[in-house]
């Protein structure tokens, strides 16, 4: 009962989003050709994101868990955290204005992407859920909605912007259809919204909550067929000496 949750929250908070940061911040600078100028407030920004974590995983442990999931750190964490992903996302957003390279890559696009879907989710969820709380069985459609979301919008944009990136690099050939990204894109933006309160099927919701969806995670194929479609164009006909590279065997697994 508080192991897991614990374990769970240094998980995705402590590991994996520190993770996609930090990825996520080279690559802009990478992409825009410049160097990156904001280190101290970032740096600052990732020391209150660790007090945060580590405040919120012993309060998990001393039994002062929310109980909803993902979101079981008390309301005196989750503030630091908010307040650090914000000023490195800004430092981020400042830094992709001032690049050099004006072109937009579609890496890009889900960076940027991620960087305002995490607040969203993350500051809306706790206001219907830790703050000001839902009544009935709206919990647990907030809960599930944002579970899917942190997942999904968050960590799974900043997944994508990296396969993105280091499959057409590491395997030397250009980017297959801009557009056909484009399209996948913005279907993935508006699907996986709606496609997180499958959980909730047979559960006391309105029923066609759980329809809509079964639907938008069912309609999510079309993005995830024109991913891989890109990919797959983009690998083949390249030289096979480069699919031995390490990395592009890693990248080449988790596009998989």
């Amino acid at each position: 009962g508080r192991i897991r949750p614990a374990a769970m929250n240094a998980l995705v908070y402590g590991f994996a989003s520190q993770s996609a940061l930090a990825v996520l911040l080279w690559i802009l600078s990478r992409l825009g050709g410049n160097r990156f100028a904001y280190a101290v407030p970032v740096v600052i920004a990732a020391k209150l994101w660790n007090l945060g974590v580590l405040v919120g995983v012993w309060a998990i442990l001393a039994g002062a868990s929310t109980g909803f999931e993902l979101l079981e750190m008390p309301r005196y964490a989750s503030p630091l955290l908010f307040i650090a992903f914000v000023v490195i996302a800004l430092c981020a957003v400042a830094s992709f204005w001032a690049r050099r390279v004006r072109e937009l890559y579609p890496s890009q696009w889900f960076l940027l992407g991620s960087l305002f879907w995490f607040p969203w989710l993350y500051s809306a969820a706790n206001l219907l859920l830790v703050i000001s709380p839902v009544r009935g069985t709206m919990q647990a459609v907030v809960n599930a909605w944002y579970v899917n979301g942190v997942l999904g919008l968050w960590l799974g944009s900043v997944a994508l912007a990296v396969i993105f990136y280091f499959l057409p690099k590491l395997s030397g050939r250009p980017l297959f259809s801009a557009p056909a990204v484009a399209f996948g894109f913005w279907s993935w933006a508006v699907l996986t919204g709606f496609s997180g309160l499958t959980s909730l099927i047979g559960g006391p919701v309105p029923r066609w909550l759980p329809a809509v969806s079964t639907a938008a995670a069912l309609v999510s194929l079309a993005p995830l067929a024109t991913f891989a479609f890109v990919w797959y164009r983009t690998l083949s006909g390249g030289d096979a000496s480069a699919r031995g590279d390490t990395v592009l065997r890693f990248i080449i697994a988790a596009a998989v």
